[in-house]
């Protein structure tokens, strides 16, 4: 059975090793229709441009839906998620990389100059490239993905290049200092660890209770953190997080609707397709039929 979902530990940070130790960093096709992906972290930086349709991005107190020709820089260990609600195509190109692959050695001035001051400074968190105001930005990422992606004699250099020159352009964007605050930090770290708890019981009844448990803090909290941050119900959310898998294993299994409604923590298959058409647009079996 596949896995249909991020690998994480409990505070929600991705396990999965993008690139090897020589050359941390990989390139991705991102489909968000077939494989949409889940609120989760990483240490590595990631960029992305969308080539073919609409895909909402997601950070704490942010959401943009972007359009082809898009693209986004998200920063090092920020909360972030990649869904498509249509069944119109979608796709992106992404780049998930270490830090060291522009900065080298933290005593450098690559990384005082111009790697730190973004690592450090919330305002870089999530920053959205606009096609029509951001096309240099964009190139760079561009670029960087097709040089990776043919990996030609060189590649690793050229992709360095790029991506370096990608810093510097960031480095000189017009942002406003937003700093979180420690409240609002604490707030995403406990966020954390019931998206990981989601993620690993999904298939379960979850409670809010048992969220409130896992942060340790009470159920008021709870309501308040999601709706502060993600704008959103731990219930609305536990009901996407599972349509989500529910897509996951209709494009990526033969097994039968029935069985895929029991492993996403739905009881009743009537209720099942009623809500997978609310999110999803068209029930299970036509979402499955038309990807054939």
């Amino acid at each position: 059975m596949p896995e249909c979902h991020i690998l994480t530990d409990d505070t929600g940070k991705e396990l999965s090793k993008h690139g090897t130790r020589l050359f941390p960093l990989a390139s991705y096709i991102d489909d968000p229709v077939i494989d949409p992906v889940a609120w989760h972290w990483h240490e590595e930086f990631e960029v992305g441009i969308i080539t073919e349709g609409s895909v909402l991005i997601e950070a704490p107190n942010k959401k943009i839906d972007m359009q082809a020709g898009d693209g986004f820089f998200i920063g090092s260990e920020v909360l972030h998620s990649a869904v498509h609600g249509a069944i119109t195509p979608c796709k992106l190109h992404s780049i998930v990389f270490q830090h060291s692959i522009v900065s080298g050695s933290r005593d450098s001035a690559f990384y005082q100059q111009y790697v730190k001051p973004i690592m450090t400074n919330s305002a870089y968190h999530f920053i959205h490239l606009h096609h029509d105001l951001h096309a240099s930005e964009l190139k760079h990422i561009q670029n960087a993905w097709h040089i990776d992606h043919e990996k030609q004699p060189g590649f690793e250099i050229r992709v360095r290049n790029e991506l370096s020159e990608l810093f510097f352009a960031l480095i000189n964007l017009s942002l406003c200092n937003n700093e979180m605050s420690t409240s609002e930090k604490k707030e995403v770290f406990r966020l954390k660890h019931m998206l990981s708890y989601i993620e690993l019981h999904y298939s379960e009844p979850i409670s809010l209770s048992m969220l409130a448990h896992c942060a340790n803090i009470s159920d008021s909290e709870v309501l308040r953190v999601f709706r502060k941050v993600m704008n959103t119900t731990p219930v609305k959310y536990l009901t996407q997080y599972r349509i989500q898998q529910a897509t996951c294993f209709l494009t990526q299994t033969d097994l039968q609707i029935s069985e895929i409604c029991s492993l996403c923590g739905f009881q009743d298959i009537s209720y099942f397709t009623k809500i997978f058409r609310e999110i999803k647009g068209i029930p299970p079996a036509k979402f499955r039929k038309s990807l054939s």
